[in-house]
């Protein structure tokens, strides 16, 4: 989950297979344009690159 505080906006991505946490960066990325938030520390380098 992420939320942006300042436009009161929020996006929740649920999965059941670990493969897909490669797309998250990108999938809130489209959402919510550019948040700032460091995927690199979850997801290594692999971040948004699905």
């Amino acid at each position: 989950m992420v939320c942006i505080e300042a436009s009161q906006r929020c996006v929740l991505i649920l999965s059941n297979d670990v493969r897909s946490e490669a797309g998250f960066a990108e999938l809130v990325r489209l959402i919510l344009g550019d948040t700032g938030v460091p995927y690199d520390w979850e997801y290594g380098d692999h971040a948004g690159k699905s």
